[in-house]
């Protein structure tokens, strides 16, 4: 059994019940085999076997015994995809990274949508799983939106001038 300790943003808690609550719900889970939670600092950790209890079904159960976790969503743009079994590659290794909660990779728009756990895992990490996986992440220095699809189209066209050469040469 690999065990794993994430850490965690709590919101919803207003007392010592509360954080006994969520501590309950989640020990409660298969393969959880410890979770404390502080009402004080509205943090929590759990300690869990990745093997037999996803990070997503934590979240849930947090979320079902009436508290949230802090989670965010960002869209990544992947270029060098050429098929599904791409997507499904680079899906892996983002969903294989600590602190990812869910992760959807589409070839057809070259893109990730990642919801994970800022407290445990950057942006970098994510950028790093990609590469590690052996595709170019759209690294976005600025989080305004009409850069990121600045960005996304500077990177397919440069997917395009690659390919135009391959296929040339």
């Amino acid at each position: 059994m690999t065990s794993q300790t994430i850490h965690l943003d709590i919101t919803g808690m207003s007392c010592a019940n509360c954080s006994a609550t969520i501590q309950d719900t989640l020990e409660s889970l298969e393969g959880v085999s410890g979770a404390d939670a502080n009402f004080a600092t509205d943090e929590g950790s759990v300690t869990y076997d990745p093997e037999t209890v996803s990070l997503h079904e934590i979240y849930d159960a947090i979320d079902e015994a009436g508290y949230g976790a802090v989670s965010e969503t960002v869209t990544i743009a992947i270029s060098d995809m050429t098929c599904a079994n791409c997507a499904e590659t680079n899906e892996t290794a983002l969903e294989s990274t600590l602190g990812v909660i869910t992760a959807e990779v589409n070839y057809a728009t070259d893109e990730a949508q990642v919801t994970y756990n800022p407290a445990e895992v950057s942006l970098d990490a994510l950028y790093d799983a990609i590469e590690d996986a052996g595709y170019s992440p759209v690294r976005e220095a600025d989080t305004n939106e009409n850069s990121g699809q600045d960005a996304r189209d500077a990177a397919r066209q440069a997917e395009i001038r690659k390919q135009l050469r391959l296929t040339l040469f």
